[in-house]
Protein backbone atom coordinates (compact mmCIF):
# COMPACT_ATOMS: atom_id res chain seq x y z
CA UNK A 1 0.00 0.00 0.00
CA UNK A 2 2.78 2.39 0.85
CA UNK A 3 4.15 1.93 -2.71
CA UNK A 4 1.28 2.44 -4.31
CA UNK A 5 1.04 5.85 -2.07
CA UNK A 6 4.02 7.07 -3.35
CA UNK A 7 3.15 7.11 -7.16
CA UNK A 8 0.29 9.19 -5.79
CA UNK A 9 0.76 12.63 -6.73
CA UNK A 10 -3.38 14.05 -5.50
CA UNK A 11 -4.76 11.64 -2.46
CA UNK A 12 -8.30 13.37 -1.56
CA UNK A 13 -9.90 12.48 1.87
CA UNK A 14 -13.11 13.67 2.86
CA UNK A 15 -13.99 13.73 6.33
CA UNK A 16 -10.74 13.44 7.80
CA UNK A 17 -10.72 12.20 11.78
CA UNK A 18 -8.67 10.36 14.09
CA UNK A 19 -9.98 8.39 16.62
CA UNK A 20 -7.63 4.95 17.65
CA UNK A 21 -4.09 5.81 19.04
CA UNK A 22 -2.57 3.60 16.70
CA UNK A 23 -3.38 5.71 13.98
CA UNK A 24 -2.64 8.60 14.97
CA UNK A 25 1.03 7.41 15.87
CA UNK A 26 1.76 6.04 11.97
CA UNK A 27 0.04 9.43 10.36
CA UNK A 28 3.09 11.80 10.83
CA UNK A 29 5.56 9.03 9.59
CA UNK A 30 3.04 8.42 6.62
CA UNK A 31 2.62 11.41 5.92
CA UNK A 32 5.39 13.02 6.15
CA UNK A 33 7.38 10.31 4.01
CA UNK A 34 4.29 11.22 1.46
CA UNK A 35 4.83 14.98 1.59
CA UNK A 36 8.35 14.45 0.87
CA UNK A 37 7.70 12.64 -2.58
CA UNK A 38 5.73 15.96 -3.03
CA UNK A 39 2.16 14.62 -2.70
CA UNK A 40 -0.72 16.71 -2.88
CA UNK A 41 -3.29 16.26 0.00
CA UNK A 42 -6.88 17.93 0.07
CA UNK A 43 -9.22 16.86 2.84
CA UNK A 44 -12.28 17.35 4.31
CA UNK A 45 -12.85 17.41 7.76
CA UNK A 46 -15.14 18.25 10.86
CA UNK A 47 -12.65 19.40 12.96
CA UNK A 48 -10.01 22.41 12.62
CA UNK A 49 -6.26 20.96 12.47
CA UNK A 50 -5.84 21.86 15.80
CA UNK A 51 -8.61 19.64 17.04
CA UNK A 52 -7.77 16.63 15.25
CA UNK A 53 -7.45 13.74 18.24
CA UNK A 54 -8.40 16.30 20.83
CA UNK A 55 -8.14 14.81 24.35
CA UNK A 56 -6.60 11.42 22.74
CA UNK A 57 -4.52 9.38 24.34
CA UNK A 58 -0.65 10.65 24.21
CA UNK A 59 -1.73 13.19 22.05
CA UNK A 60 1.29 15.08 22.29
CA UNK A 61 2.45 12.52 19.70
CA UNK A 62 0.50 13.38 17.78
CA UNK A 63 1.14 17.21 17.27
CA UNK A 64 3.90 17.01 15.03
CA UNK A 65 1.50 15.41 12.51
CA UNK A 66 -0.63 18.80 13.30
CA UNK A 67 2.33 20.98 12.54
CA UNK A 68 3.41 19.57 9.68
CA UNK A 69 -0.48 19.02 7.84
CA UNK A 70 -0.68 23.17 8.76
CA UNK A 71 2.54 23.41 6.93
CA UNK A 72 1.21 21.19 4.06
CA UNK A 73 -1.74 22.04 3.51
CA UNK A 74 -4.11 25.60 3.14
CA UNK A 75 -6.58 25.43 5.31
CA UNK A 76 -10.05 26.64 4.33
CA UNK A 77 -12.73 27.51 7.10
CA UNK A 78 -15.63 26.25 4.96
CA UNK A 79 -18.48 27.77 8.27
CA UNK A 80 -21.59 29.26 6.51
CA UNK A 81 -24.44 30.80 8.34
CA UNK A 82 -26.31 29.56 5.52
CA UNK A 83 -27.05 25.68 6.03
CA UNK A 84 -27.54 24.88 2.44
CA UNK A 85 -28.94 21.52 3.30
CA UNK A 86 -32.08 22.55 5.16
CA UNK A 87 -32.76 25.12 2.01
CA UNK A 88 -33.58 22.25 -0.25
CA UNK A 89 -36.68 21.40 -1.29
CA UNK A 90 -38.64 17.94 -2.50
CA UNK A 91 -41.53 17.55 -4.67
CA UNK A 92 -42.72 14.75 -2.20
CA UNK A 93 -42.30 14.84 1.76
CA UNK A 94 -39.19 12.88 2.99
CA UNK A 95 -39.61 13.60 6.80
CA UNK A 96 -42.84 13.28 8.22
CA UNK A 97 -44.23 15.17 11.62
CA UNK A 98 -47.66 15.24 11.96
CA UNK A 99 -50.14 13.50 13.76
CA UNK A 100 -50.75 11.53 10.22
CA UNK A 101 -47.16 11.17 9.78
CA UNK A 102 -47.38 6.92 9.82
CA UNK A 103 -49.93 6.95 6.95
CA UNK A 104 -48.13 9.55 4.69
CA UNK A 105 -44.81 7.83 5.35
CA UNK A 106 -46.66 4.73 4.30
CA UNK A 107 -48.53 6.45 1.35
CA UNK A 108 -44.64 7.74 0.04
CA UNK A 109 -43.63 4.29 0.54
CA UNK A 110 -46.35 3.07 -1.94
CA UNK A 111 -45.42 5.84 -4.49
CA UNK A 112 -41.66 4.72 -4.31
CA UNK A 113 -42.24 1.30 -4.61
CA UNK A 114 -45.03 1.84 -7.49
CA UNK A 115 -42.32 4.30 -9.42
CA UNK A 116 -39.26 1.62 -9.27
CA UNK A 117 -41.94 -1.06 -10.76
CA UNK A 118 -42.71 0.63 -13.23
CA UNK A 119 -39.46 2.16 -14.11
CA UNK A 120 -38.18 -1.81 -14.39
CA UNK A 121 -39.39 -5.23 -13.41
CA UNK A 122 -36.92 -5.67 -10.47
CA UNK A 123 -35.44 -9.18 -10.69
CA UNK A 124 -35.34 -9.78 -6.97
CA UNK A 125 -34.74 -13.96 -6.95
CA UNK A 126 -31.25 -13.15 -6.68
CA UNK A 127 -30.97 -10.73 -3.59
CA UNK A 128 -33.57 -12.28 -1.72
CA UNK A 129 -35.31 -15.84 -0.97
CA UNK A 130 -38.74 -14.04 -1.86
CA UNK A 131 -40.20 -12.32 -4.15
CA UNK A 132 -43.41 -11.07 -2.14
CA UNK A 133 -42.44 -7.49 -2.68
CA UNK A 134 -42.01 -6.92 -6.40
CA UNK A 135 -45.64 -8.06 -7.68
CA UNK A 136 -47.82 -4.73 -7.09
CA UNK A 137 -48.10 -4.98 -3.20
CA UNK A 138 -46.22 -4.63 -0.37
CA UNK A 139 -44.76 -7.81 1.25
CA UNK A 140 -42.06 -9.28 3.36
CA UNK A 141 -38.51 -10.53 1.59
CA UNK A 142 -35.61 -11.65 2.91
CA UNK A 143 -32.59 -9.98 2.59
CA UNK A 144 -29.29 -11.69 1.98
CA UNK A 145 -26.28 -10.25 4.35
CA UNK A 146 -22.60 -11.39 5.25
CA UNK A 147 -21.64 -14.66 6.09
CA UNK A 148 -25.00 -16.45 5.22
CA UNK A 149 -26.93 -14.45 7.16
CA UNK A 150 -30.58 -13.12 6.37
CA UNK A 151 -32.23 -10.08 7.15
CA UNK A 152 -36.21 -10.20 7.33
CA UNK A 153 -37.58 -6.96 5.82
CA UNK A 154 -41.45 -6.46 6.70
CA UNK A 155 -42.34 -4.58 4.03
CA UNK A 156 -40.87 -4.22 0.71
CA UNK A 157 -42.38 -3.18 -3.00
CA UNK A 158 -40.11 -3.48 -5.80
CA UNK A 159 -36.91 -1.30 -4.71
CA UNK A 160 -38.31 -0.05 -1.94
CA UNK A 161 -38.42 -0.80 1.69
CA UNK A 162 -39.99 0.29 5.12
CA UNK A 163 -38.96 -0.92 8.85
CA UNK A 164 -40.68 0.25 12.23
CA UNK A 165 -37.58 1.80 13.91
CA UNK A 166 -37.74 -0.95 16.83
CA UNK A 167 -37.37 -3.49 13.43
CA UNK A 168 -34.14 -1.48 12.29
CA UNK A 169 -32.31 0.03 15.20
CA UNK A 170 -33.61 -1.72 18.48
CA UNK A 171 -32.47 -4.88 17.33
CA UNK A 172 -28.87 -6.12 17.45
CA UNK A 173 -27.85 -5.35 13.58
CA UNK A 174 -24.54 -3.69 12.46
CA UNK A 175 -23.23 -1.75 9.28
CA UNK A 176 -23.85 -5.09 7.36
CA UNK A 177 -27.18 -5.54 7.82
CA UNK A 178 -27.44 -2.47 6.33
CA UNK A 179 -25.44 -2.37 3.96
CA UNK A 180 -27.22 -5.41 2.19
CA UNK A 181 -30.68 -3.33 2.67
CA UNK A 182 -28.58 -0.25 0.82
CA UNK A 183 -27.61 -3.04 -2.13
CA UNK A 184 -31.25 -4.33 -2.69
CA UNK A 185 -33.21 -1.04 -2.02
CA UNK A 186 -33.18 2.38 -3.70
CA UNK A 187 -35.66 4.24 -0.82
CA UNK A 188 -35.92 3.09 2.81
CA UNK A 189 -39.11 4.00 5.15
CA UNK A 190 -38.26 4.41 8.54
CA UNK A 191 -41.40 4.86 10.98
CA UNK A 192 -41.66 6.29 14.43
CA UNK A 193 -38.02 7.34 15.13
CA UNK A 194 -37.93 8.78 18.83
CA UNK A 195 -36.37 11.30 20.28
CA UNK A 196 -32.88 9.64 21.55
CA UNK A 197 -31.85 9.67 25.20
CA UNK A 198 -29.38 7.61 27.38
CA UNK A 199 -32.25 5.07 27.93
CA UNK A 200 -32.11 4.27 24.22
CA UNK A 201 -28.61 5.31 23.43
CA UNK A 202 -27.33 2.20 21.77
CA UNK A 203 -30.57 2.58 19.05
CA UNK A 204 -29.14 6.00 18.65
CA UNK A 205 -25.74 4.37 17.62
CA UNK A 206 -27.72 2.45 15.34
CA UNK A 207 -29.63 5.22 13.75
CA UNK A 208 -26.25 6.95 13.21
CA UNK A 209 -24.90 3.94 11.71
CA UNK A 210 -27.67 3.23 9.06
CA UNK A 211 -28.03 6.74 8.30
CA UNK A 212 -24.35 6.71 7.11
CA UNK A 213 -24.71 4.45 5.33
CA UNK A 214 -27.60 5.09 3.35
CA UNK A 215 -25.70 8.56 2.78
CA UNK A 216 -23.01 6.75 1.47
CA UNK A 217 -24.99 4.72 -0.80
CA UNK A 218 -27.06 7.01 -2.37
CA UNK A 219 -30.31 5.77 -0.84
CA UNK A 220 -33.54 7.76 -0.27
CA UNK A 221 -34.76 7.81 3.47
CA UNK A 222 -38.08 8.38 4.34
CA UNK A 223 -39.21 8.88 8.18
CA UNK A 224 -41.45 9.29 10.50
CA UNK A 225 -40.60 10.93 13.89
CA UNK A 226 -41.29 11.96 16.70
CA UNK A 227 -39.54 16.08 16.60
CA UNK A 228 -36.89 17.33 13.65
CA UNK A 229 -33.83 16.22 13.68
CA UNK A 230 -32.70 18.89 15.68
CA UNK A 231 -35.12 17.67 18.35
CA UNK A 232 -34.03 14.33 18.03
CA UNK A 233 -30.92 14.55 18.96
CA UNK A 234 -31.82 17.40 21.74
CA UNK A 235 -30.59 15.40 24.49
CA UNK A 236 -27.18 14.90 23.34
CA UNK A 237 -24.30 16.79 22.98
CA UNK A 238 -21.00 16.96 21.51
CA UNK A 239 -18.19 15.62 23.22
CA UNK A 240 -16.51 18.97 22.99
CA UNK A 241 -19.31 20.65 24.42
CA UNK A 242 -19.72 18.51 27.81
CA UNK A 243 -16.22 19.27 28.14
CA UNK A 244 -16.18 22.66 28.16
CA UNK A 245 -19.39 22.41 30.26
CA UNK A 246 -16.96 20.52 32.84
CA UNK A 247 -16.67 17.09 31.83
CA UNK A 248 -18.69 14.17 30.05
CA UNK A 249 -22.51 14.51 31.76
CA UNK A 250 -23.84 11.91 33.76
CA UNK A 251 -25.20 9.45 31.31
CA UNK A 252 -22.78 9.58 28.14
CA UNK A 253 -22.77 7.25 25.91
CA UNK A 254 -19.38 5.23 26.61
CA UNK A 255 -17.28 4.44 23.95
CA UNK A 256 -15.89 0.79 25.14
CA UNK A 257 -17.12 -2.28 24.27
CA UNK A 258 -16.22 -5.99 23.58
CA UNK A 259 -18.28 -6.84 20.86
CA UNK A 260 -17.41 -6.17 17.20
CA UNK A 261 -20.92 -5.12 16.15
CA UNK A 262 -20.69 -2.39 19.11
CA UNK A 263 -17.27 -1.41 18.30
CA UNK A 264 -18.35 -0.07 14.89
CA UNK A 265 -21.35 1.67 16.55
CA UNK A 266 -19.41 3.02 18.74
CA UNK A 267 -16.40 4.66 16.42
CA UNK A 268 -19.09 5.62 13.92
CA UNK A 269 -20.84 7.60 17.12
CA UNK A 270 -17.19 8.98 18.35
CA UNK A 271 -16.57 10.11 14.46
CA UNK A 272 -19.62 12.40 14.77
CA UNK A 273 -18.37 13.34 18.57
CA UNK A 274 -21.57 12.54 20.31
CA UNK A 275 -22.44 11.79 23.93
CA UNK A 276 -25.92 12.03 25.54
CA UNK A 277 -26.75 14.45 28.40
CA UNK A 278 -28.98 13.43 31.66
CA UNK A 279 -29.95 16.97 31.75
CA UNK A 280 -33.39 19.06 30.95
CA UNK A 281 -35.40 15.69 31.38
CA UNK A 282 -33.32 13.34 28.80
CA UNK A 283 -32.90 10.49 31.27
Amino acid sequence: LLLLLLLLQVLALDELFVTDVADAMILHRLFGRLWDTGLVLVATSNRAPDALYENGLQRQLFLPFISRLKEACVIHNMNSPVDYRRLAHHRRGLYFLTPDRTALLHQAFLEHGDDSLAGAAAADSSHSSSSSGAVGNPGPVNVDVAMGRTLHVPQALGSAAMFDFNDLCNRPLAAADYIALAQRFHTLAVANVPVFNAANRAAAYRFVTLIDVMYEHRVRVLISAEGTPFELFQCIVTQQDARKAGGTTAGHISMGSSSSSSSQRNMTLQQHGFSSSSSGGCN
